[in-house]
């Protein structure tokens, strides 16, 4: 059998699976992980509704200090569900901020099927109806790895929830859908020979490389790893490259989705949301505030 009849049946069903759909971007689960009032951490538990009926599940946290600072709007990664990414941002419920997280279509309790194009909508949806419930409080939008790709997307695109957006952050995210699929497929042997076909069928009309300077004038910070082997770092440079100011730009020595695993690190995050840049001493740390560069300003 030649080599092109070997890779036939490989081509053919990376098509059939990835064509017309994104869902191969999805690992949901409807497993309890992770129950935050154990520790303390009590939440409402609401129910949204999406543009088209669905009943999508979200948590609010309320903060656990007098005077509160702002509410969080945290999108997860791509796997699992709330009860398991809750952990990642829960905590900053301890420094004043109340926080809001919503598991996508398909994932824990929401109902519906995954899908990219309608979990945008559904971003677009709970932002908005966050920022009616608090009107006169600053509001962050936080996503992590393809909830940084799609809320940053969101915020970028939707001009009156950009608008009411106090800053961004985007942690461990990715500049294009079809090169995160073509890096994830090269580095197994079973998927590698249709890494180039795969990654053509992946949508580039939410690609974040393209819209991230549209988040500009609101604050950017752009949190990676420099350790992290699912999405490469070189995907942070090229996102703070392309975006405007001001922007800023958190590495540390660490892995994907790692970086509050670190007290330094915490503590930028907390300084960012408070002024917009990160720490003028920070050795790990780049604020771009206009054109030129600099290093810990």
């Amino acid at each position: 059998m030649t080599r092109v009849n070997i890779l036939r049946p490989l081509l053919v069903l990376a098509c059939v699976w990835l064509a017309g759909c994104t869902q191969v971007m999805f690992y949901p689960s409807d497993k309890t992980f992770y129950k935050p009032e154990e520790k303390g951490y009590f939440y409402d538990d609401l129910t949204l509704f999406a543009f088209d009926g669905i009943e999508l599940d979200a948590w609010l946290f309320p903060a656990r200090t007098a005077g509160r600072k702002g509410v969080v709007a945290y999108f997860h990664g791509n796997s699992n569900n709330l009860s398991y990414h809750v952990i990642q941002a829960g905590w900053l419920t301890d420094e004043g901020y109340d926080v809001f997280m919503i598991d996508y279509r398909g994932f824990g309790d929401s109902q519906g099927e995954v899908d990219l194009a309608n979990s945008l909508k559904d971003i677009r949806t709970s932002l908005r109806w966050l920022y009616a419930q608090y009107p006169d409080t600053p509001h962050f939008v936080y996503g992590q790895s393809l909830g940084a790709a799609m809320s940053g997307f969101v915020v970028a695109t939707t001009p009156d929830v950009k608008a009411a957006t106090q800053a961004v952050v985007l942690d461990s995210g990715f500049s294009a859908y079809p090169l995160i699929v073509q890096q994830v497929m090269s580095r197994n042997w079973l998927t590698w020979p249709v890494q180039l076909p795969a990654s053509w069928l992946l949508p580039i009309k939410f690609n974040p490389v393209d819209v991230i300077a549209d988040i500009a004038p609101v604050p950017l910070l752009i949190v990676h790893g420099h350790d992290d082997k699912l999405v490469e770092y070189s995907h942070a440079e090229t996102l703070f490259a392309a975006a405007h100011a001001p922007k800023s730009l958190l590495s540390f020595a660490g892995g994907h989705n790692q970086a509050w695993l670190d007290e330094d690190n915490r503590q930028e995050l907390l300084y960012f949301l408070a002024n917009g840049k990160l720490k003028p001493e920070g050795d790990r740390a780049v604020n771009v505030t206009s054109d030129a560069v600099s290093q810990g300003q």
